[in-house]
């Protein structure tokens, strides 16, 4: 049993074999208070890990219960949004009525959501996608290879969808501009194989925007958690998006929730961990 104040992680693995763990990471409460950088590894020890055929709430709720009985009943739970997990965690509290459990929504996979409810069905998107795709197939193994956008993921694209905004800046600024590329040179060839690329211009503008300025969030969220402090510098740098923008509606609910969370757990300024990045570099 742990005396001190702590929270679990928790997530599931992919698939390994025809089974899939759980696992669950113990984090004392007081981790972040003299870190200057995110928490990992070294900061958590392992209370649980369950393997299964398959995961589904009840399942969820019955491992964290037998885990639980042993390390003793956390302060808060984070984990991500998946519907198994949510359900679990869910069934779980409702199970320990007298326990006042915390639950954490895992920021890094709340804002890809926020950026996949923004850009995901938006046609210039789409058509970025295109042309990076069919772009990519040209000049892959060419002399020009070192263009070659980030991969692309079709699942959990927007976790990494910052990284694809870094890029297209970049290859803007290199195709852009007005002056004459000469006949065989890079520049020709980059804006042949980019074609179509400068008209998003306007959109790429805004998708660089809004997905470096989550970064920005996520970035302070990660390695700082979230106190009074962080949570006046985070609201700052959302406003740098326009007052309707989805991200910043979204994100600023999540702010405002999870600030209150800190709040009721009475730790004065202890920063709340509100990221999942630990048990995703154990897997």
């Amino acid at each position: 049993m742990i005396s001190e104040p702590w929270m679990a992680i928790i997530d599931c693995s992919i698939a390994i074999g025809t089974k899939k763990a759980l696992v669950v990471l113990r984090v004392p409460l007081s981790a972040l208070k003299n870190r200057q950088g995110a928490i990992g590894l070294r900061d958590c020890e392992c209370v649980g890990l369950e393997i299964s055929h398959t995961w589904n709430g009840p399942l969820v709720a019955d491992a964290l219960t037998k885990i639980f009985e042993k390390s003793g009943i956390p302060n808060a739970i984070i984990k991500d949004g998946g519907a198994d997990l949510n359900k679990g965690v869910r069934l779980f509290c409702e199970r320990k009525p007298q326990q006042q459990i915390c639950t954490i929504e895992d920021i890094g996979h709340f804002a890809a959501n926020a950026l996949k409810a923004l850009f995901a069905k938006s046609k210039p998107f789409v058509e970025f996608l295109k042309i990076t795709s069919r772009a990519a197939t040209l000049i892959r193994q060419t002399d020009l290879a070192w263009l070659l956008p980030p991969k692309i993921r079709s699942k959990g694209r927007f976790q990494a969808i910052t990284e694809v905004a870094k890029w297209a800046h970049k290859i803007l600024d290199l195709i852009g501009g007005k002056r004459k590329a000469e006949d065989g040179s890079d520049l020709a060839k980059a804006r042949k194989t980019f074609l179509g690329l400068a008209k998003l211009r306007p959109f790429l503008n805004q998708f660089c925007h809004t997905c470096s300025t989550t970064a920005h969030f996520l970035e302070r969220m990660k390695t700082a958690g979230l106190n009074e402090t962080t949570y006046l510098e985070a609201k700052s740098v959302l406003a740098r998006l326009p007052a309707r923008s989805v991200v910043r509606l979204r994100l600023s609910t999540w702010l405002e929730k999870h600030i209150l969370i800190q709040r009721a757990l009475a730790i004065g300024q202890l920063p709340l961990l509100v990221s999942t990045d630990a048990i995703e570099s154990l897997f």
